[in-house]
């Protein structure tokens, strides 16, 4: 296996909290064509995903309407850099926690405005590289970003590590020479094969001994529904219960079903606190 020699960060929901920003930039766009598809509250589940895409494909844009929204979206984001940017805690001292290895920051924001966000948050010096969207051919979810920031830092993509949140990141990973695992974390990863096969896997430890689980097949299970079955399997931990036993006495499929239940009474939970609290505010 190459040596890691470069590691290149998404920013976006990674390094910065711009989830505000981005609401307000979104809302801003479809506005200034006169359209009200969805909110961005809702849309910014998405965040990572091109704007461009966003804009045809969940709000039916096209022409000169989804030039003008996005022209208006990357105004308004710039524009809204100082106020609505913050590095999420602890993020500094990560950096200068990797800083043996070479850093890059790669994302489908905007070159100009990735580098005042950097600036403005003091992270911008931790950086060798900063690779915009606007920087390559194809955004993400293809791989030229990655590609070209390989190339820029005089590495190979095999001695990249590519952190990110978003399935956009998932999606950028191609086919390796060797069997390799992507880290979601709290034990998660994506083992990706030479032959394209992509699995999510959980390492987990159980009367002392280190275990691992299969929770799927990429893209038939999503990252957030992985990121829902790790969750499911730390509950069962926290109840000292074993989630292999558990899986091989009951069946996959009931493993599944017992887990959609739980992230349904998980759901009920939230939505009773939510009442809860209404009425707290009414009174």
């Amino acid at each position: 296996m190459a040596r890691i020699r470069a590691v290149l960060l998404d920013v976006d929901g990674t390094l910065l909290d711009t989830r505000d920003a981005w609401v307000r930039a979104f809302d801003a766009g479809l506005a200034a064509v006169r359209r009200t598809s969805i909110p961005g509250s809702v849309a910014a589940q998405w965040i990572g995903t091109p704007i461009e895409t966003i804009y045809v494909e969940r709000c039916g844009l096209s022409g000169d309407d989804l030039a003008k929204a996005v022209r208006v979206f990357q105004q308004v984001e710039a524009e809204s850099v100082r106020e609505g940017m913050r590095a999420y805690p602890g993020i500094r001292e990560a950096l200068a926690a990797l800083r043996a290895w070479k850093l890059a920051a790669v994302t489908n924001k905007r070159h100009d405005t990735t580098v005042e966000a950097l600036r403005v948050t003091e992270l911008l010096p931790f950086f060798v590289l900063v690779l915009g969207g606007d920087s390559v051919p194809r955004k993400k979810p293809f791989p030229d970003p990655i590609l070209q920031a390989a190339k820029a830092l005089d590495v190979t993509p095999s001695e990249c590590v590519v952190v990110g949140d978003t399935e956009n990141d998932v999606r950028a990973i191609k086919p390796v020479r060797y069997s390799r695992k992507f880290s979601d974390g709290r034990g998660l990863y994506l083992l990706v094969t030479p032959t394209g096969g992509r699995y999510w896997r959980l390492d987990y430890r159980f009367a002392r001994k280190g275990k691992t689980l299969a929770l799927g097949i990429y893209p038939e299970v999503p990252l957030e529904r992985a990121r829902s079955r790790r969750e499911f399997v730390r509950n069962l931990l926290a109840h000292e219960l074993d989630p292999s036993v558990l899986k091989t006495a009951l069946g996959t499929h009931v493993f599944v079903v017992t887990m959609r239940e739980w992230a349904m009474s998980q759901a009920r939970r939230l939505n009773d606190l939510n009442e809860h609290c209404a009425a707290d505010l009414d009174e």
